[in-house]
């Protein structure tokens, strides 16, 4: 095909170790509800394109927290706080989700039309062994 000689074939991966976002609900105020992600064992990306009708994405991981906190808070100033327990309106602090693992999967084929999406919940340990 023509169009796939100008394409790239691209696997862009992006390693995030010890990953620790906060996501503010509104970025002109410091005084809205931010949600916070922090993997301690961290969170990997993948992106794989094969010319410019097929592409695949992939996440994993593993400890994954989420955390909403009643305003926003620097990241220097708000790591650990999904360990901190008592209520969203005493403390400003909630955990919503401690300890999730997963892996998601999406691959789309143009020529085909063929989408697949796959998810698994929980990741454990033994999935890692396996090279896709």
């Amino acid at each position: 095909d023509e169009s796939d000689k100008d394409c790239l074939n691209i696997d862009f991966r992006l390693w995030l170790t010890n990953p620790h976002i906060v996501i503010p609900s509104n970025p002109f105020k410091t005084d809205d509800t931010c949600i916070m992600l922090e993997a301690l064992t961290g969170l990997h990306y993948r992106y794989r394109s094969f010319g410019s009708d097929y592409s695949s994405q992939s996440i994993v991981t593993k400890d994954l927290g989420i955390v909403a906190l009643r305003e926003y808070i620097r990241p220097i100033n708000s790591r650990g706080m999904r360990q901190v327990s008592g209520s969203f309106a005493n403390c400003g602090v909630k955990t919503l989700i401690d300890g999730l693992s997963f892996s998601i999967k999406y691959n789309y084929d143009a020529r085909t039309n063929y989408v697949r999406f796959a998810a698994r919940i929980p990741v454990s340990s033994h999935h890692f062994d396996r090279h896709d």
